[in-house]
Protein backbone atom coordinates (compact mmCIF):
# COMPACT_ATOMS: atom_id res chain seq x y z
CA UNK A 1 0.00 0.00 0.00
CA UNK A 2 2.83 2.23 0.53
CA UNK A 3 4.12 2.27 -3.37
CA UNK A 4 0.74 1.02 -4.88
CA UNK A 5 -1.41 3.94 -2.66
CA UNK A 6 -4.36 3.18 -0.65
CA UNK A 7 -6.65 2.71 -3.10
CA UNK A 8 -4.84 0.21 -5.00
CA UNK A 9 -6.96 -3.13 -3.59
CA UNK A 10 -10.03 -1.36 -4.33
CA UNK A 11 -9.36 -0.32 -7.64
CA UNK A 12 -6.55 -3.43 -8.58
CA UNK A 13 -3.71 -0.51 -9.65
CA UNK A 14 -0.44 -0.40 -9.80
CA UNK A 15 2.04 2.06 -10.20
CA UNK A 16 5.15 0.32 -10.58
CA UNK A 17 6.18 -3.02 -11.90
CA UNK A 18 6.22 -5.95 -9.34
CA UNK A 19 4.06 -8.52 -8.33
CA UNK A 20 1.15 -6.62 -7.54
CA UNK A 21 1.35 -5.17 -10.86
CA UNK A 22 1.23 -9.01 -12.30
CA UNK A 23 -1.90 -9.85 -10.60
CA UNK A 24 -3.70 -6.37 -11.79
CA UNK A 25 -2.54 -7.63 -15.51
CA UNK A 26 -3.63 -10.83 -15.39
CA UNK A 27 -7.39 -9.47 -13.96
CA UNK A 28 -7.26 -7.33 -16.55
CA UNK A 29 -6.71 -10.27 -19.16
CA UNK A 30 -9.42 -11.90 -17.67
CA UNK A 31 -12.04 -9.43 -17.93
CA UNK A 32 -10.73 -9.01 -21.31
CA UNK A 33 -12.06 -12.69 -22.04
CA UNK A 34 -15.06 -12.57 -23.97
CA UNK A 35 -16.10 -16.45 -22.52
CA UNK A 36 -15.47 -15.20 -18.88
CA UNK A 37 -18.30 -12.86 -17.72
CA UNK A 38 -16.54 -8.97 -16.67
CA UNK A 39 -18.41 -9.09 -13.37
CA UNK A 40 -16.95 -12.47 -12.05
CA UNK A 41 -15.34 -10.36 -9.48
CA UNK A 42 -17.76 -7.52 -8.48
CA UNK A 43 -17.81 -4.94 -6.13
CA UNK A 44 -19.62 -4.87 -2.91
CA UNK A 45 -20.70 -1.46 -1.82
CA UNK A 46 -19.97 -0.40 1.57
CA UNK A 47 -19.54 3.35 2.32
CA UNK A 48 -18.91 4.33 -1.20
CA UNK A 49 -15.39 6.03 -0.29
CA UNK A 50 -12.96 4.60 -2.71
CA UNK A 51 -15.22 3.44 -5.32
CA UNK A 52 -15.80 6.40 -8.81
CA UNK A 53 -19.71 6.30 -8.95
CA UNK A 54 -19.18 7.57 -13.18
CA UNK A 55 -16.04 5.52 -13.46
CA UNK A 56 -15.77 2.43 -11.97
CA UNK A 57 -17.87 -0.85 -12.52
CA UNK A 58 -19.76 -1.32 -9.22
CA UNK A 59 -23.35 -2.02 -10.55
CA UNK A 60 -24.10 -4.17 -13.63
CA UNK A 61 -21.18 -4.63 -16.00
CA UNK A 62 -20.77 -1.14 -17.67
CA UNK A 63 -19.62 2.05 -15.86
CA UNK A 64 -22.32 4.48 -15.32
CA UNK A 65 -19.76 7.42 -17.46
CA UNK A 66 -20.55 4.48 -20.68
CA UNK A 67 -23.97 4.06 -19.80
CA UNK A 68 -25.20 7.13 -19.12
CA UNK A 69 -22.83 9.68 -21.57
CA UNK A 70 -25.17 12.81 -20.97
CA UNK A 71 -25.39 12.90 -17.54
CA UNK A 72 -21.77 12.23 -17.36
CA UNK A 73 -21.24 14.78 -19.26
CA UNK A 74 -23.10 17.22 -17.12
CA UNK A 75 -21.46 16.40 -14.06
CA UNK A 76 -18.98 18.87 -12.39
CA UNK A 77 -16.96 16.37 -11.03
CA UNK A 78 -15.99 13.56 -13.18
CA UNK A 79 -14.18 11.44 -10.46
CA UNK A 80 -16.69 12.04 -7.68
CA UNK A 81 -16.89 9.15 -5.35
CA UNK A 82 -20.13 7.22 -4.87
CA UNK A 83 -19.90 8.86 -0.68
CA UNK A 84 -19.61 12.55 -2.58
CA UNK A 85 -22.95 11.43 -4.73
CA UNK A 86 -24.52 10.46 -1.30
CA UNK A 87 -26.09 12.57 0.85
CA UNK A 88 -28.03 12.64 4.13
CA UNK A 89 -29.34 9.43 2.83
CA UNK A 90 -30.04 10.38 -0.71
CA UNK A 91 -28.33 10.74 -4.05
CA UNK A 92 -27.65 14.60 -4.55
CA UNK A 93 -25.83 15.71 -8.05
CA UNK A 94 -24.24 18.70 -9.02
CA UNK A 95 -24.62 19.60 -12.62
CA UNK A 96 -23.14 22.10 -14.65
CA UNK A 97 -26.41 23.38 -15.17
CA UNK A 98 -29.96 22.16 -15.45
CA UNK A 99 -31.09 18.67 -16.28
CA UNK A 100 -32.85 19.38 -20.25
CA UNK A 101 -36.34 17.32 -21.08
CA UNK A 102 -35.37 14.81 -23.76
CA UNK A 103 -32.21 12.48 -23.43
CA UNK A 104 -30.84 13.88 -20.44
CA UNK A 105 -33.92 13.74 -18.57
CA UNK A 106 -34.41 10.10 -19.75
CA UNK A 107 -30.81 9.19 -18.66
CA UNK A 108 -31.67 10.90 -15.17
CA UNK A 109 -34.60 8.78 -14.91
CA UNK A 110 -33.04 5.31 -15.20
CA UNK A 111 -29.92 6.14 -13.52
CA UNK A 112 -32.34 6.84 -10.41
CA UNK A 113 -34.94 4.42 -10.79
CA UNK A 114 -31.48 2.29 -11.20
CA UNK A 115 -30.05 3.20 -7.46
CA UNK A 116 -33.19 4.27 -5.82
CA UNK A 117 -32.92 0.94 -3.33
CA UNK A 118 -29.02 1.51 -2.86
CA UNK A 119 -28.19 1.90 0.90
CA UNK A 120 -24.60 3.05 2.01
CA UNK A 121 -23.34 1.96 5.31
CA UNK A 122 -20.56 2.45 7.69
CA UNK A 123 -18.45 -0.06 6.09
CA UNK A 124 -15.41 -0.47 3.50
CA UNK A 125 -15.93 -1.79 0.23
CA UNK A 126 -15.15 -4.85 -0.66
CA UNK A 127 -14.86 -7.20 -3.57
CA UNK A 128 -17.11 -10.50 -3.49
CA UNK A 129 -16.78 -13.81 -5.89
CA UNK A 130 -19.68 -13.10 -8.32
CA UNK A 131 -20.68 -17.03 -9.22
CA UNK A 132 -24.36 -18.34 -8.51
CA UNK A 133 -24.17 -20.34 -5.67
CA UNK A 134 -20.79 -19.05 -4.50
CA UNK A 135 -19.78 -15.32 -2.69
CA UNK A 136 -16.72 -16.71 -1.34
CA UNK A 137 -13.11 -16.82 -3.49
CA UNK A 138 -11.48 -20.16 -4.30
CA UNK A 139 -9.19 -21.07 -6.39
CA UNK A 140 -10.93 -24.52 -7.11
CA UNK A 141 -14.16 -22.63 -7.80
CA UNK A 142 -12.25 -20.45 -10.24
CA UNK A 143 -10.35 -22.64 -12.24
CA UNK A 144 -13.95 -24.40 -12.78
CA UNK A 145 -15.58 -20.71 -13.78
CA UNK A 146 -12.88 -20.54 -16.14
CA UNK A 147 -12.93 -24.44 -17.16
CA UNK A 148 -16.69 -24.00 -17.94
CA UNK A 149 -16.11 -20.66 -19.75
CA UNK A 150 -13.26 -22.10 -22.02
CA UNK A 151 -14.05 -25.80 -22.08
CA UNK A 152 -18.00 -26.15 -22.74
CA UNK A 153 -19.25 -29.85 -22.45
CA UNK A 154 -20.16 -30.87 -25.62
CA UNK A 155 -22.78 -33.90 -25.81
CA UNK A 156 -20.62 -35.56 -28.85
CA UNK A 157 -19.04 -38.79 -27.34
CA UNK A 158 -14.86 -39.49 -28.55
CA UNK A 159 -15.43 -42.59 -30.97
CA UNK A 160 -11.52 -43.81 -32.12
CA UNK A 161 -11.16 -45.66 -35.21
CA UNK A 162 -8.30 -48.28 -34.86
CA UNK A 163 -8.22 -49.21 -38.63
CA UNK A 164 -6.58 -45.42 -39.16
CA UNK A 165 -3.71 -43.43 -37.88
CA UNK A 166 -4.04 -41.82 -34.02
CA UNK A 167 -3.01 -38.22 -35.74
CA UNK A 168 -6.22 -38.86 -38.14
CA UNK A 169 -8.48 -39.71 -34.96
CA UNK A 170 -7.15 -36.30 -33.55
CA UNK A 171 -7.44 -34.22 -36.26
CA UNK A 172 -11.09 -35.59 -36.68
CA UNK A 173 -11.83 -35.11 -33.30
CA UNK A 174 -10.19 -31.35 -33.24
CA UNK A 175 -12.33 -31.14 -36.61
CA UNK A 176 -15.57 -31.80 -34.86
CA UNK A 177 -14.86 -29.55 -31.64
CA UNK A 178 -13.65 -26.39 -34.47
CA UNK A 179 -10.68 -26.64 -32.52
CA UNK A 180 -8.14 -26.29 -35.34
CA UNK A 181 -6.52 -23.87 -35.65
CA UNK A 182 -8.28 -21.44 -38.72
CA UNK A 183 -7.57 -18.19 -39.04
CA UNK A 184 -10.79 -16.93 -37.45
CA UNK A 185 -9.52 -19.62 -34.34
CA UNK A 186 -6.81 -17.85 -34.26
CA UNK A 187 -7.45 -14.52 -34.43
CA UNK A 188 -10.42 -15.49 -31.76
CA UNK A 189 -7.26 -16.79 -29.03
CA UNK A 190 -6.03 -13.24 -29.32
CA UNK A 191 -3.29 -13.88 -32.12
CA UNK A 192 -1.90 -11.11 -34.09
CA UNK A 193 -3.71 -12.28 -37.38
CA UNK A 194 -3.20 -9.43 -40.40
CA UNK A 195 -6.37 -11.37 -42.47
CA UNK A 196 -8.82 -13.66 -41.59
CA UNK A 197 -10.06 -14.22 -44.94
CA UNK A 198 -9.59 -17.71 -46.93
CA UNK A 199 -6.36 -16.96 -49.28
CA UNK A 200 -8.08 -18.84 -52.07
CA UNK A 201 -11.75 -17.34 -51.60
CA UNK A 202 -12.50 -13.81 -51.88
CA UNK A 203 -14.41 -12.00 -49.66
CA UNK A 204 -14.95 -15.38 -47.28
CA UNK A 205 -14.01 -15.98 -43.80
CA UNK A 206 -11.22 -18.68 -43.08
CA UNK A 207 -13.01 -21.39 -40.05
CA UNK A 208 -13.61 -24.47 -40.39
CA UNK A 209 -17.06 -23.97 -42.07
CA UNK A 210 -16.18 -22.83 -45.11
CA UNK A 211 -13.02 -25.03 -44.68
CA UNK A 212 -14.79 -27.96 -44.80
CA UNK A 213 -17.77 -26.86 -46.90
CA UNK A 214 -17.37 -23.96 -49.64
CA UNK A 215 -13.55 -23.45 -49.92
CA UNK A 216 -12.76 -23.75 -53.53
CA UNK A 217 -9.50 -26.07 -52.62
CA UNK A 218 -11.74 -28.40 -50.74
CA UNK A 219 -14.02 -29.15 -53.03
CA UNK A 220 -11.64 -29.50 -55.71
CA UNK A 221 -9.96 -32.18 -53.60
CA UNK A 222 -13.47 -33.73 -52.79
CA UNK A 223 -13.85 -34.11 -56.38
CA UNK A 224 -10.39 -35.88 -56.90
CA UNK A 225 -10.77 -38.27 -54.33
CA UNK A 226 -14.58 -39.01 -55.65
CA UNK A 227 -13.34 -39.91 -58.87
CA UNK A 228 -10.48 -41.27 -57.60
CA UNK A 229 -12.54 -43.57 -55.21
CA UNK A 230 -15.50 -43.39 -57.32
CA UNK A 231 -17.74 -43.07 -54.39
CA UNK A 232 -19.86 -40.28 -54.89
CA UNK A 233 -18.99 -37.50 -52.05
CA UNK A 234 -21.84 -35.70 -50.31
CA UNK A 235 -20.57 -32.56 -48.76
CA UNK A 236 -22.91 -32.04 -45.32
CA UNK A 237 -23.49 -28.78 -44.02
CA UNK A 238 -20.84 -27.88 -41.52
CA UNK A 239 -23.73 -26.89 -38.91
CA UNK A 240 -25.16 -30.14 -38.86
CA UNK A 241 -21.22 -31.36 -38.31
CA UNK A 242 -19.68 -28.40 -36.16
Amino acid sequence: MAVHGRKCLMNFKSKNSGIWASICSSLKEIHALSSVPANVIARRLGNGESTHFWTDIWMGNEAFSSRFPRLYAMETNKQALVSNRWNNGEWSWLWRRNIRDGAEATQLANLTSLIQSIQLIDKANSWTWNVPGNTSFSVHQFRLCLERALFPCEPLKTSWNSLVPKKVNIFVWRLLRDRLPSRLNLNLKGLDIDDISCPLCPYQVESIQHLFSSCMLFNELAQIISNWTRIDIVIANPKSTL
